[in-house]
C-alpha cells in the first residue's frame, strides 16, 4: 500500500514525529486503527488515473511545466465518509524524475519547496475549482432565501456589463439568449444565473414577482448597503448575509481568516480524528483555541504539537475570506464562480457533495476506530430543508443523465441511463447528481496580436451516485471529486 499510496507511509512518519515532540510520550497510546482506503479500488482507480494524466500531458498539453501541474481524484463512501482511494498525481516516480531534472539543470525554477508540496498527496490541497460549488451556493441561497428558487433569468448572449440595474466594470461571458429557471441554471452551469443569485441576495426589500423576474422599489437593485461604485468596504463577513454563514454551516468552508484560530483554521484536522483520539489527543487540542485559553497550557502546547507534526497529512481547509472581498468585478464575482478566494481541497469537496447528496452531515475519514462504526442512520442531517435539497437535486440529476444542453456528454449521461435500467431489473432505485468546473488559473497573453502564454484552465468534475430500496433508503452510496490543474481543454 506504501508503494501505491505514498500518503501511508507519510502518516506512519508523522505519527512517529508526533510521539517525538509529545511532551509526555510515555502517554501516548497505542493506536487499533484501520485505513479507510479501498486497496483493490484504489490501486485499479490510482493505474488508470496516472495513465490518462501522463497520456495527456504528453500527447495534448500545450505547457513545457505541465509535469509539475497536480491532479487528483477522491473517492468516498458517502454512507459513512470513509475515504476509498485518493489517487494523486505527480506520483513518486514523476517527483523523482522532476528532481533529477532540477539537479541536472534541464529544469530550472523547481525548488525543495515545491517538490516536497508535489510529493504531498495533492487530494489535500486547495484548488480553484470553477462551478462545482454552485450548486453548494444555490443550496446555502436557496435555503435563506426560498423565495429565489423562483427566479427565471434571461441571459443574453454575447456578455453582460448591466446587471440588475448595476452597472460592472467589465463585462463577463453569457452564453445566451436563453431563460433560465433554478433547474436549468444547474442543468448547464449558467455564470449569468449564478451572479444574479449572488447580487440579489445583497439587494434591498427584492422580491420575485410574476413570471420569475426581481422587483425593485426604486426599478433597479439597491445595493448602496454594500457598494460603493466597484469597492466593497468591510467586505461581506456581515450577519445580513446569512447565505454564507449557512453555506458554512453545511459545508465546512471557512468564512473569514482569525489569527486567533491559528493552524487549526488553515488545516481540517476530521480525517484522522478516530486515531488522534485514540493516542490520547482530547477533542478542545484538535478545535480552535477558546478566547480564554492561555498560550501556555498543556492544551496548547498538544495542539501545536499536533498540527506540527500532521499538518502534511490533513487536508488545507477553505476559506471564502469575506472579509477580504473588496471589489464587486473582481473579487466578488470571481469567489462566486469558483476562483478568486473560493478554492477548495479535493478530498472536501468529495465530501461535500456526500453530504449535497445524502442529505446528512457525514465527515470525511481516512482513519477509522474499528469499535465504533459509523451508522448511516445516527449521521446528523444536513441543516437545510427537504424543499432546498429537492431544487437542488433535480437540475443536478438532470445533468447527470445528459439532458438536452447539460454540460455533461451523451456518453456519460447514457451510462447513467443504463445503470438505471440494471438497478431496476434487480428491484432497486438509482439515482445520480454530478456538476463540472472549469476555473481559469491564469489568463491569456498575447502581444502584437499573437498568443504568447496560452489560458490556463483546471478542469473540476463531482460526482455523487446513489443505489435505493424500493422505499428509497440508501443502501449504498458513492462521492468522488476529480481535479485536473492547467488541463481544462
Amino acid at each position: 500500500l506504501a508503494a501505491e499510496l505514498p500518503y501511508f507511509q507519510q502518516l506512519q512518519d508523522s505519527l512517529n514525529r508526533f510521539v517525538r515532540a509529545h511532551p509526555h510520550p510515555e502517554s501516548v497510546g497505542q493506536p487499533n486503527i484501520r485505513l479507510t482506503i479501498d486497496r483493490p479500488l484504489h490501486s485499479n482507480v490510482n493505474r488508470i488515473f496516472l495513465n490518462a494524466v501522463r497520456t495527456f500531458n504528453a500527447t495534448r498539453s500545450p505547457f513545457a511545466d505541465i509535469q509539475q501541474q497536480p491532479a487528483s481524484v477522491c473517492i468516498m463512501n458517502a454512507l459513512n465518509g470513509d475515504v476509498l482511494a485518493m489517487p494523486s498525481y505527480p506520483a513518486p516516480a514523476d517527483v523523482q524524475t522532476l528532481r533529477e531534472r532540477a539537479q541536472t539543470g534541464s529544469l530550472r525554477g523547481v525548488t525543495d519547496a515545491k517538490l516536497r508540496r508535489l510529493s504531498q498527496n495533492q487530494n489535500l490541497m486547495l484548488g480553484p475549482i470553477g462551478s462545482t460549488t454552485k450548486p453548494l451556493f444555490a443550496s446555502a441561497v436557496w435555503d435563506t432565501r426560498p423565495d429565489l428558487m423562483g427566479l427565471i433569468v434571461d441571459e443574453p448572449a454575447g456578455g453582460r456589463r448591466d446587471l440588475l440595474g448595476y452597472h460592472l466594470t467589465a463585462a463577463f461571458g453569457t452564453k445566451g439568449p436563453r431563460t433560465l429557471d433554478s433547474t436549468g441554471f444547474l442543468l448547464r452551469s449558467s455564470n449569468d444565473y449564478t451572479l444574479h443569485l449572488g447580487l440579489l441576495i445583497l439587494a434591498k426589500d427584492v422580491r420575485i414577482g410574476a413570471g420569475g423576474k426581481p422587483v425593485f422599489p426604486e426599478g433597479k437593485a439597491d445595493l448602496s448597503a454594500y457598494f460603493r461604485g466597484d469597492a466593497i468596504p468591510g467586505g461581506l463577513n456581515r450577519p445580513d448575509v446569512p447565505a454564507f454563514p449557512k453555506m458554512s454551516e453545511c459545508y465546512d468552508v471557512g468564512l473569514v481568516q482569525k489569527l486567533t484560530d491559528g493552524p487549526a483554521g488553515q488545516w481540517d484536522i476530521g480525517i484522522l480524528a478516530p486515531m488522534l483520539r485514540q493516542i490520547g489527543v482530547e477533542e478542545t487540542a484538535m478545535a480552535a483555541p477558546a478566547l480564554d485559553e492561555k498560550r501556555d497550557s498543556e492544551t496548547a502546547q498538544i495542539r501545536d504539537v499536533v498540527f506540527n507534526q500532521f499538518s502534511g497529512v490533513l487536508p488545507e481547509r477553505a476559506n471564502l475570506q469575506l472579509d477580504t472581498i473588496s471589489s464587486v468585478r473582481g473579487r466578488y464575482t470571481s469567489m462566486l464562480l469558483g476562483s478568486g478566494t473560493n478554492y477548495w481541497s479535493n478530498l472536501k469537496l468529495a465530501e461535500a457533495y456526500c453530504r449535497l447528496g445524502t442529505g446528512r452531515m457525514v465527515r470525511a475519514r481516512l482513519t477509522a476506530d474499528p469499535e465504533h462504526e459509523v451508522k448511516f442512520e445516527d449521521i446528523p442531517k444536513l441543516p437545510l430543508q427537504d424543499k432546498t435539497l429537492a431544487a437542488v437535486h433535480k437540475g443536478m440529476s438532470q445533468c447527470a443523465e445528459g439532458a438536452p444542453n447539460s454540460t455533461t456528454g451523451a456518453e456519460f449521461g447514457s451510462a447513467i441511463r443504463k445503470a438505471r435500467t440494471h438497478f431496476a431489473a434487480k428491484g432497486l432505485k438509482f439515482f445520480a447528481i454530478c456538476k463540472t468546473g472549469t476555473a481559469t488559473r491564469i489568463s491569456e497573453k498575447k502581444e502584437n496580436g499573437q498568443v504568447v502564454e496560452p489560458l490556463r484552465e483546471c478542469a473540476a468534475f463531482c460526482l455523487y451516485l446513489e443505489v435505493q430500496d424500493q422505499s428509497g433508503n440508501p443502501v449504498a452510496a458513492l462521492s468522488s471529486a476529480t481535479y485536473l490543474q492547467d488541463r481544462g481543454s
